[in-house]
């Protein structure tokens, strides 16, 4: 088997396993063309995802409040399904337990006719949200159970929320920086000593970016992006300064030649005293 290429902090995006020429395209319309700009798109929020619950228990975990949500996956049966009759109404469909029923919801989404049907085992994660007395999940990730084939049980932690587009979800961006941190930290070096970073309290580099992406919790993800925003204040001062040396150093203008001459043509040129 050949050895898999080197991936370093210049290689390009396309050229990264499991990233096709769509993924590719989706990804640099982000401004996201190497794995350095790959690693520098930071989440800009966090989910808690709960583990495998039942329907109550995630209604518990969701709250009581109009519009609250909540990730949570939850095992259950289909109790009924409804085909959309209208372009753009969504495939509708009851997941039931012995603890309740959950409405689950995918738009634009005609590939679903036919997937589901009730009596169906299945096991359905996403964001669950609060519609008055009952529970709703949008384009939920879905998996048929049968006595063959039964889904990892989730943890729980919390997932990184990306900027995304239709055809790079904030998942695919999630599971490709999940796929190429480790072969990317040790070729960060970092600029601070271990001295200034103590007195700072401040993570090494490869640790912030680390923790940036897969946070152990909110505080961990808190001090990784205060350490990459004082870089980024840091990198700015630093070149506001190179540019101001360089004008004052190398920006000189060139000294104007002044005679009589030149300076009777240029009163010559006034058509007032």
């Amino acid at each position: 088997m050949a050895d898999q290429p080197t991936i370093t902090l210049r290689t390009p995006i396309a050229s990264l396993p499991k990233v096709n020429e769509k993924f590719a395209h989706a990804l640099r319309l982000l401004g996201i063309k190497s794995v350095a700009n790959l690693i520098r798109h930071f989440p800009h929020r966090y989910e808690r995802q709960h583990s495998d619950t039942t329907i109550a228990k995630a209604g518990e975990i969701v709250g009581p409040i109009h519009h609250a949500h909540a990730n949570v996956a939850v095992t259950g049966e289909i109790a009924a399904v409804r085909a959309p009759m209208k372009r753009n109404a969504p495939f509708q469909a009851t997941l039931m337990d012995s603890t309740g029923t959950m409405q689950l919801l995918w738009f634009h989404a005609p590939w679903m006719r036919g997937k589901l049907h009730p009596g169906m085992a299945v096991r359905v994660s996403g964001t669950a949200k609060r519609h008055g007395d009952y529970l709703q999940m949008a384009n939920p990730q879905f998996h048929i159970l049968t006595e063959n084939a039964t889904p990892k049980s989730r943890e729980d932690r919390l997932i990184p929320v990306y900027s995304a587009t239709e055809n790079a979800a904030s998942e695919q961006i999630e599971s490709l920086i999940r796929d190429t941190l480790p072969a990317v930290l040790p070729h960060l070096t970092d600029h601070f000593t271990e001295a200034f970073r103590a007195d700072h309290a401040f993570p090494t580099l490869a640790d912030a970016y680390r923790a940036i992406h897969q946070p152990e919790d909110e505080e961990v993800a808190g001090i990784a992006r205060r350490r990459l925003v004082y870089d980024e204040f840091l990198l700015h001062q630093l070149a506001v300064m190179l540019k101001r040396h360089h004008r004052r150093e190398q920006s000189h203008s060139p000294p104007l030649k002044l005679t009589q001459e030149i300076d009777r043509r240029i009163r010559a040129r006034f058509p007032f005293k």
